[in-house]
């Protein structure tokens, strides 16, 4: 029995099943956009 829609898309976000998701979660991305976030500024994504 599965949880749902919207628990399953978090199952498969959590195990890296969309490429595009986890590039924008990559480490350096995940940094500069809550310091992009702090400072009032659009972050410099690389999807890295």
């Amino acid at each position: 029995m599965s949880d749902g829609p919207v628990a399953e898309a978090m199952r498969r976000i959590a195990n890296g099943e969309f490429p595009a998701v986890a590039a924008r979660y990559a480490p350096e991305d995940q940094r500069d956009g809550a310091t992009a976030f702090a400072e009032k500024r659009r972050p410099a994504w690389r999807g890295c």
